[in-house]
């Protein structure tokens, strides 16, 4: 006996299918009562939610720059802008008394190297101004302190210096894969510091006798944007950063002499500040969440100042009213970077999900089959934008919440690993399910896909 099936027409998503291995809605009952059906039209309902800071101290990298985040096609506003600064001292040089009395001060300098990181024009140079702190980071030098993107130090009202230079990302290295040498980015300090710190170590005065003397002393730099920037760059914060004192010592011929200071790695960090006035992403004190239905259906990641994605999918118990018995076999969700927000901004390789609960007490990584946390599958086609996009196996997730309690229901918090959210200047703008963006007389589509296989079995009528 065939029976016809009016409750799936009701339901709020549809069945797509596939004539051959799948259930046809326009067919009858076949000879068994299992079928798999696919579904692809679930509802996927995305929002912004924001952690209160991010550790970003001990990273060894330096994030500096002001980006205004625009979408590169139709200039509709993003995340805001984003402004970099980082803080660090300087470390007391070992070799402080090997400066001979005879000695001459001939300049000092910070030299630097890229740390692959960057968000913005990068065609453009990036114009740097180094401050002198007028405050001692972490004043109690034997307490042990994490810093954050919000903290903050006071420094001094002029720059020390600043200079503008071409930004080269990818230059990490010493030299090139040709074996061609990479000049550090080097910015030359007054000399009137250099004196100051030169005669001090040659006279081996109290300032520079011990590591804390010298932290009172040199209490360090801020590293600031200067005018007319719109990018934010990366630089080492490791053993390639030198704070370079140089000089010469006159015997029968000139011989040239460098004293190199390192940089305090636990104590150099990188604040990140958004202003988001007047964007989708204005986040009042209220705000939990901001839903992508309120941000141009597009949701946010972003490191530095922690913005991540709920995801959530309200029709997925619904599936338990497909028939008398039904399981989920699988289920992918596809997750899809809007057009023209990652022209300068690279898309992140990496992304993690976590299942969390309602009340967000709890939350557990998810795994893929073989227990290994998802990371996000990343497929990309420069050809057409519109198909690149990340996928997720979520089925041992989709498989607890169609028959979940009230009190069991959970959501997805997908956010960028944690060492990109400390080091890192990466933003991702997604796309729910009902994304649609008009760039010119175009419209692009980015939409997020819960794709679904259901076993469906039903007692013989």
């Amino acid at each position: 006996m065939q029976r016809q099936l009016p409750l799936l027409f009701v339901l709020p998503f549809a069945l797509a299918c596939s004539s051959e291995v799948y259930f046809n809605m326009g067919s009858g009952w076949l000879s068994t009562n299992l079928k798999t059906v696919y579904i692809d039209t679930c509802s996927v309902t995305l929002a912004t939610m924001k952690v209160d800071s991010v550790q970003t101290n001990n990273q060894s990298v330096m994030l500096v720059g002001r980006y205004r985040d625009v979408n590169a096609y139709s200039g509709s506003q993003l995340a805001g802008t984003i402004t970099a600064t980082s803080f660090a001292e300087i470390q007391r040089a070992d070799a402080v008394s090997e400066i001979a009395n005879n000695a001459e001060f001939d300049s000092i300098v910070v030299e630097m190297r890229f740390s692959g990181t960057y968000a913005g024009d990068t065609t453009k140079n990036m114009h740097l101004k180094i401050f002198h702190l007028a405050e001692r980071i972490n004043n109690e030098a034997s307490e042990v302190q994490s810093f954050y993107n919000t903290n903050s130090f006071r420094t001094e009202d002029a720059p020390l210096a600043e200079a503008e230079f071409p930004v080269r990302p990818h230059n990490t290295n010493w030299t090139t894969t040709g074996g061609i040498p990479v000049e550090p980015v080097r910015i030359k300090l007054p000399d009137s510091i250099g004196i100051d710190l030169f005669d001090k170590i040659r006279k081996g005065t109290e300032e520079v006798t011990n590591a804390d003397n010298f932290a009172k002393y040199f209490k360090g730099f801020a590293f600031k944007a200067g005018d007319g920037v719109n990018q934010i760059v990366g630089l080492k914060a490791d053993s390639t950063f030198k704070m370079i004192l140089h000089y010469h010592i006159r015997e029968d011929f000139v011989v040239n002499r460098t004293l190199s200071f390192s940089i305090n790695t636990a104590r150099q960090f990188n604040n990140i500040a958004a202003d988001r006035s007047e964007t989708p992403l204005e986040f009042t004190p209220l705000d939990k969440e901001i839903p992508a239905s309120s941000s141009g259906n597009q949701a946010y990641l972003a490191a530095g100042d922690g913005l991540y994605v709920k995801a959530d999918f309200p029709t997925i118990p619904d599936l338990a009213r497909l028939s008398d018995y039904g399981s989920v076999e699988r289920a992918v969700l596809e997750l899809k970077p809007v057009v023209g927000t990652y022209e300068t901004v690279p898309l992140p390789r990496t992304l993690n999900v976590y299942a969390v609960s309602e009340s967000g007490e709890s939350e557990s990584i998810l795994n893929d089959a073989q227990n290994i946390p998802l990371t996000g599958n990343l497929v990309e086609d420069f050809m057409s934008r519109e198909k690149t996009y990340y996928s997720f196996d979520i089925t041992s997730f989709v498989q607890n919440q169609v028959f979940a309690q009230a009190n069991q229901k959970m959501y997805l918090a997908i956010r960028l690993p944690m060492s990109d959210m400390q080091k890192t200047v990466a933003r991702l703008a997604l796309g729910d399910s009902s994304h649609s963006l008009q760039i010119g007389t175009q419209y692009a589509s980015n939409k997020a896909v819960l794709k679904l296989y259901y076993n469906m079995y039903n007692e013989p009528r």
